[in-house]
């Protein structure tokens, strides 16, 4: 599938990273696959470089898509009207206590839209002023661990991890927070934040995961005749002091692995390269706790495969979706599904899937 070309900002891409790339021992024949990459794929440069445009063969990098291309065929896949009931994270969370899907609990929703009866609907406080805020905190037992996060967000912006303690609140670096504060930072998003409890990996995932942050497999599902495959799938691991698990290109220093989605163990790790900048390097050791990540095995990975299952088929409306799935202590969480999965995917399958995704389309327009 190609795309219309916007030559002007193609152009203005490419020239905003020619600056970085001149500094460098870059080759002519480097520049030209960084080129064609803008062009005919519509690719930023930094994307190029972070999926090794430059230093593949071009009949393996022309199989690379962009976030662009990737999302005009996921757009073809989920109806465009359908797509609010997974970006609002409150229509979600409705859907899914709807459609017997097991989703992470809302307790409280900062809301600060009129009432709709959506945050009764899955039977959550519904908050408003600060003194009600105050008031919910401090009806919290010691030690309550919650997680703040925008009704309508992405990539973990604006995620606030509190612990309640006798009526005083710190988040996880140990600053205290007042009510009125912890309202504000609400206020940033106008559709308000979900308040849920803050949720503990399986022991059997501390080697990966040892402090703050949960890391959720990331897999993608597409549905024909309401019959679920599951092509790609990895898991996102958090490191050092982070609290959040996305990846955002190696940015985070997060590492990303892939994910054999029959057996459930884990392949080659990537995070940033300590060298290059935009550039994904292996990693063989998780860098905080030293555990070899190759070949770790997922506990109870068939509960996964089976709640992400019912989770596609209970979505029928999308084709494909982007399932972050939390293997808890507690049980098995289906948190998010993002009609508008990551290209990162790419990067753990080692390749572009530019076919792969021309044949979810054929499939899905043939039926």
């Amino acid at each position: 599938m190609r795309v219309p070309i916007d030559i002007t900002d193609l152009l203005t891409q490419f020239s905003a990273s020619t600056q970085a790339i001149a500094e460098s021992d870059y080759s002519v024949k480097a520049l030209t696959r960084l080129a064609l990459a803008a062009v005919l794929l519509k690719m930023k440069p930094k994307d190029a470089i972070l999926f090794d445009v430059d230093r593949r063969p071009w009949a393996e990098s022309s199989e690379f898509l962009s976030k662009r291309t990737l999302v005009r065929m996921q757009d073809i896949l989920n109806p465009r009207e359908h797509h609010k009931i997974v970006v609002n994270k409150l229509d979600y969370h409705a859907t899914c206590a709807s459609r017997g899907i097991a989703a992470p609990q809302v307790i409280a929703v900062v809301d600060f839209e009129m009432n709709d009866g959506r945050v009764a609907a899955i039977g959550a406080r519904r908050i408003t002023t600060e003194t009600e805020l105050a008031d919910f905190l401090a009806s919290l037992p010691p030690e309550t661990r919650l997680a703040l996060k925008p009704i309508i967000g992405t990539y973990a912006r604006g995620l606030l991890c509190l612990t309640t303690n006798e009526g005083r609140i710190s988040d996880h670096t140990g600053r205290r927070w007042r009510a009125s504060e912890v309202l504000d930072h609400c206020r940033q998003d106008k559709c308000g934040f979900l308040v849920q409890p803050w949720l503990e990996p399986d022991p059997a995932l501390h080697d990966l995961m040892p402090h703050h942050a949960f890391g959720m497999a990331r897999i993608i599902s597409v549905l024909v005749d309401l019959e679920p495959s599951f092509p790609f799938a990895f898991l996102k691991i958090p490191v050092g002091d982070n609290i959040a698990d996305s990846f955002a290109g190696g940015k985070t220093q997060n590492l990303i692995a892939a994910l054999d989605v029959v057996t459930g163990t884990l392949g080659q790790a990537y995070g940033p390269s300590q060298t290059s900048i935009n550039r994904i390097a292996t990693c063989k050791f998780h860098p905080t706790t030293g555990h070899f990540i190759t070949g770790f095995q997922i506990p109870r990975w068939g509960e996964v495969i089976d709640a992400v299952r019912r989770g596609a088929r209970a979505f029928s409306e999308f084709g494909t979706l982007g399932w972050d799935v939390a293997i808890s202590k507690d049980g098995i969480y289906l948190v998010e599904a993002n009609h508008r999965w990551d290209p990162a995917v790419q990067i753990t399958v080692g390749r572009g899937i530019r076919l792969d995704m021309l044949e979810f389309v054929r499939r899905a327009q043939s039926t």
